[in-house]
């Protein structure tokens, strides 16, 4: 089979009477579903990566009303890998914006419904809308931007509203509001969104807080490997106390950058500490990592809770926090999350606020998706298209909250991209079963570094067993034109040696030459 792109934006020709749809041009597009006898997914694409008719961006740029903001204003996230990224509105769907897109999306749709049947038998699935989630200034330099992910979206006006009314439906009065987050909003128009990090900058109000930790949880994350990786398991301990056991088996592939001689990226782990459960003063989290009923080793962290608002606190030294000691018959390995010393303040409306990004999100794919079939395309062959953050042991996900848009809903079946070692090992298949989901589609995938040939074709058949209907392989070109921003380690060619990209180029061909 193969994917066919369709960037909306694309299909807009201006015209004396201003923008109007070419649907001559989405016709010619889609007659490729008729001339070529092959499995189709339709790509169709809209999200903030907007490469396509610049002078219809440039002007819907202009128009505050269709962009997200950050606390400050105007939102920069950046370009990544040399695209372009315009943080379009997802909670305004009276923007410009938002209704261009919905035309165009039915448009499209009723283009695919109007072609002959065979050729509609041909399409297996249409992919909405790329990778769709909140950003955060710097998201186009990576999650390595430091706090500036705290500082994310949507601050504009129509998101603080649309906020305010999801509160009021959820408590019905402010004093249940107040009641709950131990505020005194006088009206839900009060409420003002957490944006701020109380550790470090001054608030005028304790619910303004918005930081690692306030919206009630706070990561154990690290990574670990050695003589015997796939058998690791990481308990986790507050004050002695038995917490339960981390993930294993997350995505690392900056362990493996370093670390090349490794076998697998996924060397991650990550357990979610509830801090809303433990009293104020100082923890101490230990990570104890076990084979069998043997413990080969152990890292400490002390961490401060602190209660809400009192964020004038001598923040601990390192002083009692260790490490995993590196010792090569056990393995090796670092505890990366959280810091030492740190201190954490659960905001009881940072966690709605959390909860309503989320929703967001998820509302927005659940509403593209009802256009779609109320022209008539079968929810069976709707996809969603997005980033599976808690596979990855570095990303989280909390400041994308994609949470939600992953769960099983009535709108689309779930689509995920996998990159890494998020595509190759037990994880994904756990998140799978933990979300109860059916038949699903990878939507974009890449291993990032290099794997043997076994390996690829072990984790195709994998996902076909499990009920993948499709999977995308990041990419393979149709030209021999160089791609921007350094994509071009990613092209699957058999000339290509970055990142395993020639194997996984072979893996590819052997599937599809063993049927």
């Amino acid at each position: 089979g193969y994917a066919l792109p369709i960037p909306l934006f694309q299909y807009l020709v201006r015209d004396p009477g201003g923008w109007r749809v070419d649907r001559d041009g989405i016709k010619v597009a889609l007659s490729t579903v008729i001339d070529i006898e092959r499995p189709a997914v339709l790509y169709i694409s809209s999200n903030h990566f907007t490469d396509v008719n610049t002078e219809l961006v440039d002007e819907l740029r202009m128009d505050p009303r269709n962009l997200m903001s950050a606390v400050d204003g105007p939102l920069d996230p950046g370009e990544y890998f040399g695209h372009r990224v315009v943080p379009w509105t997802l909670v305004d769907r009276g923007a410009p914006v938002s209704l261009l897109r919905e035309t165009l999306i039915r448009s499209v749709a009723e283009e695919l419904i109007a072609l002959p049947a065979f050729a509609q038998e041909r399409v297996v699935g249409v992919s909405i809308l790329g990778e769709v989630h909140q950003l955060f200034p710097g998201f186009g330099t990576g999650q390595e931007s430091g706090n500036s992910i705290w500082e994310g979206t949507d601050h504009s006006d129509a998101s603080r509203m649309a906020f305010q009314d999801w509160l009021a439906r959820t408590f019905g009065t402010v004093s249940a509001l107040n009641t709950t987050c131990a505020t005194d909003f006088g009206s839900f128009g009060a409420v003002s969104i957490p944006c701020r990090n109380g550790f470090g900058t001054p608030l005028r109000a304790p619910h303004l807080h918005w930081g690692p930790g306030a919206a009630g949880t706070v990561p154990i994350a690290g990574w670990f490997t050695g003589p015997f990786d796939g058998r690791y398991r990481y308990e986790i301990y507050c004050d002695g106390s038995y917490l339960g056991e981390a993930e294993p088996g997350l995505s690392r592939t900056d362990v493996t950058d370093e670390l090349p001689m490794l076998n697998s990226a996924n060397v991650g782990f990550r357990f979610t500490l509830r801090t809303d459960s433990l009293s104020g003063g100082l923890h101490e989290v230990e990570v104890r990592v076990v084979v069998g009923a043997c413990q080969v080793a152990s890292a400490l962290r002390r961490i401060r809770i602190v209660s809400e608002g009192s964020f004038h606190v001598e923040l601990e030294d390192a002083q009692g926090a260790s490490d995993f000691a590196n010792e090569p018959d056990l393995g090796q390995g670092h505890l990366d999350e959280p810091e030492a010393g740190s201190a954490f303040s659960c905001n009881p409306l940072a966690v709605l606020w959390q909860d309503f990004r989320s929703q967001v999100v998820r509302e927005f794919l659940e509403e593209t998706a009802t256009t779609l079939m109320h022209a008539g395309v079968p929810k069976e062959i709707i996809f969603c298209h997005q980033p599976a953050a808690t596979l990855s042991g570095i990303l989280g996900g909390q400041h994308l909250a994609v949470d939600q848009s992953l769960e099983r809903n009535s709108h689309y079946l779930p689509g995920v991209t996998l990159y890494g070692g998020s595509g190759f090992g037990e994880a994904f298949f756990r998140m799978k079963r933990r979300l109860g989901w059916g038949p699903y589609a990878v939507t974009e995938m890449h291993p990032c570094r290099i794997l043997g040939d076994d390996t690829f074709s072990t984790a195709m058949d994998r996902h076909w067993s499990a009920g993948a209907v499709y999977l995308s392989p990041y990419f393979l070109p149709v030209s021999g034109d160089p791609t921007p921003g350094g994509l071009d380690r990613f092209r699957l060619d058999p000339a290509n040696d970055q990142m395993g990209s020639n194997a996984f180029y072979r893996a590819i061909a052997k599937t599809m030459q063993d049927g």
